[in-house]
């Protein structure tokens, strides 16, 4: 019960009845309250020997959309989307899944690059206007997306300046990436993604360039 107190501060664990930590860096707790802490919410603990622990996360949360934004979702023309070819650039392999998922269900034909680099040899081995648009990770390794985007749009392919580069990133990290052109892309998603902003954003491009 006195460790309880501590539990959630970086490395810090208690030892067993004979004096032995157990493997870890004892971060674990202390990743768990900052997470928690960062949506605005509570972490708590209590403990017994010989019974158990309990964890209470109490986090706020509207757990239901307004109904003006009901009226939103309904009105997306989600045949916008069907047969569209888009490239998903992301090195997490998670939302990599989740994106192409996303988009498959409306009928979108996807490709997968895990970096920037991948992302320019992919659309420079395609014929012109064989994409119809391109969801662009800004942080990743080997080349990022603000680097990818402005290789593509260099290229000497007459689609490479007209096609749709949509960022997805954290809003933070956009709005600090102060010395990056920004220029480059037509639209932003924040991450992680939310599958209305996705198919909305992409739809009123579609729908702009006929």
């Amino acid at each position: 019960k006195e460790f309880a107190e501590k539990i959630f501060e970086p490395y810090t664990q208690e030892a067993t009845r004979n004096f032995v930590t157990e493997n870890g860096s004892g971060l674990g707790m202390a990743i768990c309250k900052n997470i928690v802490d960062l949506q605005g919410g509570q972490i708590s603990v209590s403990s017994d020997i010989g019974v158990g622990t309990k964890f209470v996360v109490d986090i706020p949360y509207n757990t239901c959309l307004g109904e003006n934004q009901k009226e939103n979702d309904d009105d997306l023309d989600y045949n916008a989307l069907d047969g569209k070819r888009i490239m998903v650039v992301d090195d997490v392999l998670i939302n990599t899944v989740i994106t192409k998922k996303l988009l498959e269900k409306h009928g979108v034909v996807v490709d997968c690059a895990q970096n920037g680099k991948q992302a320019v040899e992919l659309f420079e081995s395609k014929n012109d206007y064989y994409y119809d648009c391109i969801l662009m990770d800004i942080q990743m390794p080997i080349m990022d997306g603000f680097e990818a985007a402005e290789e593509i749009r260099s290229k000497e392919k007459r689609y490479a300046s007209l096609i749709p580069i949509v960022a997805m990133t954290a809003d933070a990290f956009i709005s600090n990436s102060a010395n990056a052109d920004r220029s480059n892309f037509n639209e932003y998603i924040i991450k992680p993604i939310a599958p209305n902003e996705l198919y909305g954003k992409l739809i009123r491009l579609f729908n702009e360039r006929g």
